[in-house]
């Protein structure tokens, strides 16, 4: 009888349900043992996109640190052996990533070795500076009603990091770094969020399905070494929300990757990866009908 109760509460659940979901199971993974990693190229596909719930996605992902780096780094493995042409690309996104979180360390230090503060106060008013840049960005640049070329993709970057530089420097600034040194702080860190930034955009322009797993996984190899860099990679709407909120978050995403991720898609990969794995695909489709709140609850019936 509590079978049958539970069974008709997740087609019931599944009956209102009016967004088209990939349901995933818990796996029984572990990191030590690569080979047992399902695919995790799945596409996550709630649409949730509550602002209420967007920073605590940043708490949690800051808080699972190693476990999120894992991750996203097998999803972006996972993603070489799917498509090939875009291996090199990802290699180069990995490598950027790299000297970027290098760059930004030197920085932190500066702020607490040298000047006495807290990378905290620096992330608080980068986190204002950015917020106000993302208020400018529509007017400043507007979609061009087409997809933009790598060049003409590298040009809107490099204006865009240039008005950054200023809230970067303006930040660092008022926590007590000087000007000049401030100024060779972002102009090592520039050309490694560039080159993120772009390649990132290029290989979604070439394989749109890859932008779920490349924009959550930049996200997860940088965000737990350097929470700074936040206010800066939410400016082009990676995350649920960073400096840019709602709809905003929504249109940064569009207008620099032509894609939009919906935050349930977040939060659902950032579930994954505190489950030691990958979720495994379960069933899918347009016609499945059922939110991962029914997945959940239903899966958690059959233990």
């Amino acid at each position: 009888m509590l079978f049958s109760t539970r069974f008709i509460g997740c087609q019931l659940i599944a009956l209102f349900s009016v967004l088209p979901i990939v349901i995933y199971a818990k796996p029984t993974l572990s990191w030590s043992n690569p080979a047992t990693w399902p695919n995790a190229l799945g596409v996550y596909q709630n649409t949730w996109h509550s602002e209420d719930v967007a920073p605590n996605f940043w708490e949690r992902a800051a808080s699972m640190g190693g476990a999120v780096q894992k991750y996203a780094e097998h999803v972006l493995q996972d993603a070489i052996l799917k498509y090939a042409s875009a291996a090199s690309g990802i290699t180069d996104v990995k490598l950027s990533m790299s000297h970027l979180i290098e760059r930004t360390h030197i920085m932190e230090a500066s702020v607490v070795e040298q000047h006495g503060r807290s990378v905290h106060d620096l992330y608080e008013i980068l986190a204002v500076e950015m917020g106000r840049l993302a208020d400018e960005m529509k007017e400043d640049f507007p979609s061009p009603g087409r997809a933009e070329n790598h060049d003409e993709r590298q040009i809107l970057m490099a204006k865009i990091l240039l008005k950054v530089e200023g809230g970067v420097v303006r930040a660092a600034v008022a926590v007590g770094i000087p000007e000049d040194e401030a100024r060779v702080h972002f102009e090592a860190m520039e050309p490694h969020i560039r080159d993120i930034l772009v390649t990132a955009g290029d290989l979604i322009e070439q394989h749109p399905t890859i932008a779920d797993v490349l924009l959550f996984s930049i996200v997860g190899m940088v965000v737990p070494q350097s929470w700074i860099l936040r206010p800066i990679f939410g400016l082009f709407g990676f995350g649920p929300a960073g400096s840019v909120k709602g709809k905003a978050a929504a249109w940064a995403q569009s207008r620099f990757f032509g894609a939009y991720i919906p935050a349930g898609s977040w939060f659902a990969r950032l579930q994954s990866a505190s489950m030691g794995g990958v979720g495994k695909k379960i069933g899918a489709g347009i016609g499945a009908g059922i939110g991962l709140g029914a997945g959940l609850l239903c899966s958690s019936g059959r233990r």
